[in-house]
């Protein structure tokens, strides 16, 4: 935990009360105030979010999918002409393969699907790649079996590229699905995104959560105490699976640029919860690891929401 003597001046006072404004919910928002911590001078260039007092403790339930349904869903969803090699896991992992193309599932509701014959696109419309992807998520809910109360929704596009021929500039559009529950968004592993091509998929990565609830998360920590512990890496990274050896100076300006809460979505198999956590990012700039020169680096932080780990 960090000590009040290393708050400096008026960013003590300034810590304290908004700490408790903002878990009260008086304070939602707070714009380019400047702030001292230990050796950063702080910008704050975002919203500060209203958080609520506790949240859901979600727990992951693994929901495996049966030879048939996986079948049917590669044949109606994924435009599989007949399945030509299926291979089965202990574990209930299943894989098929078809004339350029093969489909994972780990479960029903976490599916990876790849067209290995890619293409460079010469025109695209993200509109048109839009409508395919809905098209396809509406074939494939008709096969989910159970409703879950993780919701998605489309968030944004991005260019494809084929990582194993790079002369290809674009081969699709990613259409990407963001996730949430009860308005709280997902990060790490909870992937809902599908590449389209000339109207058609030509990969697909879908982890959705399926979840229930078991009691409530205190959450201890506010987002400003959150800010300061990623300064400090006191972060969750390493818990979580990730590790993080990034240089960033020790000292200079951080400029703060999105602080949320979010649903940390694991799929290492080290946790079998979707675990709170504040998601820190900005920019640090400051003396090179070298000290000859002055650097900018990004800073992505997720810190636990409660002094208490998971």
């Amino acid at each position: 935990m960090l000590s009040q003597s290393k708050y400096i001046g008026v960013f003590a006072a300034a810590v304290a009360i908004l700490s408790v404004s903002i878990m009260s919910g008086v304070i939602a928002s707070l714009i380019n105030p400047t702030y001292h911590y230990s050796n950063y001078e702080i910008t704050i260039d975002c919203v500060i979010p209203e958080v609520p007092e506790s949240v859901p403790t979600l727990k992951k339930i693994h929901v495996p999918v049966g030879r048939e349904t996986a079948e049917a869903i590669a044949k109606d969803v994924f435009n599989f002409s007949e399945i030509r090699q299926a291979r089965e896991s202990e574990d209930g992992r299943l894989e098929f393969s078809d004339v350029g193309k093969s489909i994972v599932f780990e479960g029903l509701y976490d599916i990876y699907y790849d067209c290995r014959t890619k293409v460079a696109l010469t025109d695209w419309s993200e509109e048109e790649a839009k409508e395919a992807a809905e098209g396809l998520v509406a074939r494939l809910e008709a096969y989910w079996e159970m409703p879950t109360a993780v919701e998605h929704s489309f968030k944004e596009f991005s260019e494809d590229y084929d990582r194993f021929n790079m002369s290809l500039p674009v081969v699709g559009v990613i259409v990407h699905y963001g996730q949430s529950f009860q308005g709280i968004e997902l990060g790490g592993e909870a992937y809902f995104d599908i590449s389209i091509a000339d109207g058609k998929a030509i990969c697909a990565n879908i982890h959705k959560p399926v979840v229930e609830v078991e009691g409530s998360d205190l959450i201890t920590v506010s987002p400003l105490e959150a800010v300061m512990k990623a300064l400090s890496r006191e972060s969750a990274w390493r818990d979580l699976g990730v590790h993080d050896h990034t240089f960033r100076p020790r000292t200079g300006k951080a400029n703060i640029t999105k602080i949320q809460l979010v649903y940390y979505a694991d799929d290492t198999g080290r946790s079998n919860y979707l675990i709170p956590v504040y998601y820190v990012e900005g920019e640090i700039e400051g003396p090179s690891q070298d000290h000859g020169y002055t650097t900018t680096v990004t800073m992505r932080e997720v810190v636990f929401v409660s002094r208490r780990r998971p």
